[in-house]
């Protein structure tokens, strides 16, 4: 592990030119604790016991943002870095953000207010020395997310430390340590709350859990000790047994749950899309909430349609609409984007449909489907959804998931995933004759699907759309 050579020069150097000036500068956080796991950094904050006056001295392009709050931005051959003044916090009377800061010289003392022991160390370029009074290294080494000092002091400092504990979990694999986990079941046994957080800040934190490597853990273990409640009240439901013959699905290990329940369902899912992701990936970090968000949710109906049939199992009819409607709600309350909240409602309002694909044999309706939006990620939850039915500990549902993906990969090398340009048009109906209201829709959309049924003829489709009769009279193709 060679800290040093991963310290980009310009940081040295900002570094460097401040040790000569008789101040320290330490390389903190999230870089060096990167840098250790073998991940690549993304920002270099720089800690220093020069006031921002002192920098302001020291370098002739300087920002003052946040310059009231002891920091001051760097600007040094086109790169910018900032530079923090060591500080200890005050009080955190709002559980959230300290009431005071007070200025030290004392690197280790900043060290102190940090929320985890792998974030609490600092690198010295100038000496090239570690500073790390709380082991965060060995921490990492064991793979563990360690508060510092008193954990539940921490968390009641600011309690969004604890999405923060589980967002880490999730993205690097690392697993929370026994000592952490305690103080966080005992802060919810309390009956503690995230209120005073901004829903903003929450489903940040958890957008991260849902995409990280370590998603089906992470949620599970959420869900065991009641913070995924907390967050979303309306999963609880999904404890319930699902007690359906098509869903079999088994889960050792699972505490406070049963293990037979529409949860360990999800969970597979969730498990089986992180999986998917991971191995053939997606375009964008959007489309990847997206299916991972869809995974959580497709089933979150369930609880509600719940029908017990002659048999004694249940079924769960309109899931995917009433659950589309619940996930709309629940998306809008934690301040999602627009974007975010349509794709997801999309994704689980359709993911019923998509699995009657390889029974529809109207042509028309298979390549509405294949062009329809948000279609490719349509497909990776429904084959997700399939790998995790009848599954025992994780043993994916191979087969069935693999013919309805050869399945879909058929239609789609025969009709593509594009519509054609309508031959007959809404200016044609009205050339026709024809009044623009929901017949004139209708009849415009119906005589498109004679197009995508085979007939390339504008001559017949023309025909064809005016010897439609609408009312009273069910409709097929000819």
């Amino acid at each position: 592990m060679n800290i040093q050579s991963k310290i980009p020069s310009t940081a040295k150097k900002i570094c460097n030119t401040l040790h000569k000036k008789g101040f320290e500068a330490y390389i903190c956080g999230g870089a060096i604790r990167d840098i250790i796991i073998g991940r690549e950094p993304k920002d270099f904050d720089i800690v220093s016991n020069a006031t921002p006056e002192d920098i302001e001295k020291l370098f002739p392009k300087t920002l003052p943002i946040g310059k009231a709050f002891g920091i001051i931005t760097v600007i040094y051959n086109n790169e910018s870095y900032e530079i923090a003044q060591m500080r200890i916090d005050g009080n955190y009377s709002d559980g959230r953000h300290p009431d005071d800061i007070f200025i030290t010289r004392d690197i280790e003392k900043d060290l102190a207010r940090r929320d985890f022991t792998m974030n609490a160390i600092a690198w010295c370029p100038s000496r090239e020395i570690i500073r790390d009074p709380y082991a965060g290294t060995m921490d990492i080494m064991d793979k563990e997310i360690t508060f510092v000092g008193d954990a539940l002091i921490r968390i009641q400092e600011d309690k969004l430390r604890i999405l923060r504990a589980f967002r880490f979990s999730s993205q690097i694999g690392f697993k929370i340590a026994d000592s952490s986990l305690e103080a966080i079941q005992l802060w919810i046994n309390e009956g503690n709350t995230f209120e005073g957080v901004s829903q903003e800040r929450i489903s940040a934190e958890f957008s991260k859990i849902v995409t990280g490597k370590n998603a089906m853990e992470t949620i599970k273990l959420m869900a065991e000790i009641g913070l995924l409640w907390m967050i979303i009240p309306e999963l609880k439901d999904l404890c319930e047994e699902h007690n359906n013959e098509y869903h079999t699905e088994f889960m050792r290990d699972l505490k406070n749950i049963s293990n037979t329940s529409i949860l360990v369902h999800v969970l597979y899912v969730i498990k089986f899309a992180t999986e998917h992701l991971l191995n053939r990936g997606v375009e964008t970090e959007t489309e990847k909430l997206l299916i991972m968000l869809a995974a959580l949710f497709h089933d979150i109906g369930k609880p509600v349609c719940r029908e017990t049939k002659s048999n004694g199992k249940s079924r769960y009819l309109n899931h995917d609409t009433i659950g589309a409607e619940m996930t709309f709600n629940i998306l809008t309350r934690m301040k999602f984007s627009n974007e975010i909240i349509k794709g997801v409602t999309n994704l689980v309002r359709r993911h019923m449909n998509a699995h009657d694909i390889p029974k529809i044999k109207k042509v028309h309706k298979i390549k509405r489907i294949l062009a329809s939006e948000y279609f490719d990620l349509l497909m990776i939850l429904s084959y997700c959804d399939t790998m995790g039915t009848a599954g025992n500990n994780g043993v994916p549902n191979l087969k069935d998931a693999e013919a309805f993906h050869n399945c879909v990969c058929d239609y789609i090398s025969k009709y593509g995933k594009k519509l054609p340009t309508p031959l007959v048009t809404g200016d044609t109906l009205i050339h026709l004759g024809f009044t623009p209201g929901p017949d004139f829709k209708e009849r415009l959309e119906k005589t498109f699907n004679y197009q995508l049924n085979g007939c390339d003829c504008k001559i017949k489709l023309i025909s064809y759309a005016k010897g439609l009769i609408l009312k009273n009279q069910s409709w097929e193709t000819p």
